[in-house]
């Protein structure tokens, strides 16, 4: 294994390691930066695949467990040799992950003094699925996957896993390190960077080309691009000092008519199969200028390309880009190759209450962009995630719609309605959307 100790050896050694990164320092989250992006830049220009991820989903819906439990028992009638699941598109990958799954389910039984066969089963179920989460999207060449503050050995043995499928490995542990034993933390390599918990790692920003230049060499072949400053109006004061204008942006209640303008700013999802064939279709909101659209877990997983229309826009934008998603949560973010006018979403200044006007806005039906207003009824807690009931009537095709304020910014996202009842429709609470997308507006 080769011997790695920093952030900027980790982004540019040629190999596989599998390696943790101990304790932070105050130059910690400019190294990460750069680590981001260098890795993120290579993988644009094509020579392979970059992720950094700060926590792994559970699997919650029937669906995934009866497909990866499939999986599973093919993999066991191969007599272990070979993994199909989602990302495993060639030969060679599904060959290497059947072999890197077979030692780990192995280390996995070793490691547990009261193991039977559906304990097992559940651990390389649960494997399987946050594989394809890790490697969504997925391309051939160098594989450098980061990961933070794995504490669990489900969480580490999956890395593990990773390693030996050929990948390379970085766990950044800023909090503390993993908490197994010390045979199974001596198959990982480890530098130290500092003290735990002092300093905060910032998040991955995919979008990262508009970071500080400093740390990359000049035959980096890296293209920096430098944040614009934000203009502001300087005024001369009588007591012939200057100050700055703060760039205050009015915040007041908007009429229907304006509120349904914003509905420039919600498309309207196709979710196609591989071949192109529309299988069926929701909503997705605009949440950042660079081609970001927030929607619905549940419409992304539907399908493996996406056609998003856009309100008198006669060009439809093809994507298959998936750039993370929360079944937990039921968010997923796309992106397309264009230029967007995103809406607002809620910062949570004063509490939402029960009786709020709101207005929702998707195409339910296929019906594009419709705009129906309603209240806030309630506030519920269903899977330890928080959701807005409100009256505002949806349908099947609104998922992933935009529920706003009166003051037309996003306080949640349309996710399920109740068809034995009448208006008892869900949104999933700003809260968790301004955590998913951070990093991307």
């Amino acid at each position: 294994m080769q011997k790695i100790n920093s952030f900027s050896e980790f982004a540019r050694f040629s190999g596989r390691c599998f390696v943790r990164a101990l304790g932070v320092s105050p130059h910690s989250a400019e190294e990460i930066q750069q680590m981001d992006i260098s890795c993120t830049d290579k993988m644009r220009r094509g020579f392979g695949f970059y992720t950094r991820i700060s926590s792994l989903p559970n699997i919650l819906s029937a669906v995934d467990t009866e497909y990866y439990t499939k999986s599973y028992i093919n993999w066991l009638s191969s007599e272990r040799k070979k993994l199909s699941i989602k990302c495993t598109e060639t030969e060679n990958l599904s060959l290497r992950l059947g072999k890197a799954l077979d030692k780990t389910v192995k280390l996995f039984t070793e490691n547990h003094s009261a193991v039977n066969e559906s304990i097992i089963k559940n651990f390389a179920v649960k494997l399987l699925f946050r594989t394809d989460f890790v490697l969504k999207g997925i391309n051939s060449g160098d594989v450098r996957i980061v990961a933070q503050n794995v504490i669990k050995i489900q969480e580490y043995l999956l890395f593990y896993m990773l390693y030996e499928a050929g990948f390379s490995v970085l766990l950044v542990q800023d909090k503390c390190d993993v908490a197994i034993c010390s045979s199974l933390l001596e198959l990982s390599d480890k530098f130290i960077v500092g003290e735990f918990g002092k300093y905060s790692v910032p998040a991955y920003n995919p979008d990262c080309t508009a970071q500080s230049s400093s740390g990359i060499s000049e035959n980096s072949n890296i293209k920096i691009v430098l944040p614009e400053r934000k203009s502001r109006n300087i005024i001369k004061t009588s007591d012939g000092q200057h100050k700055a204008e703060q760039n205050k942006v009015s915040r007041c209640e908007k009429t229907f008519e304006e509120l349904a303008r914003l509905a420039s700013s919600i498309v309207m999802i196709a979710v196609c199969d591989r071949f192109g064939n529309i299988k069926s279709s929701g909503s997705g909101i605009m949440i950042g200028r660079n081609g970001y659209i927030l929607t619905n877990n549940h419409v992304a997983s539907g399908g493996l390309r996406y056609a998003v229309r856009i309100e008198e826009e006669e060009k439809i934008y093809e994507t298959d880009e998936v750039i993370k998603y929360n079944p937990m949560f039921d968010l997923a973010l796309i992106r397309i190759q264009r230029k967007l006018s995103p809406v607002p979403v809620y910062q949570g200044k004063t509490r939402l209450v029960r009786g709020q006007r709101v207005v929702a806005i998707g195409s339910p039906m296929g019906l594009f962009n419709s705009v129906s207003d309603g209240i806030i009824s309630g506030f519920r807690n269903i899977h330890d995630t928080e959701m807005i009931q409100f009256t505002a009537p949806i349908s099947h095709g609104s998922s992933g719609g935009a529920v706003l304020n009166m003051y037309g910014e996003v306080i949640g996202i349309s996710t399920a309605g109740i068809d034995e009842g009448q208006n008892l429709n869900l949104a999933v609470s700003y809260e968790h959307i301004n955590h998913f997308i951070r990093g991307f507006v």
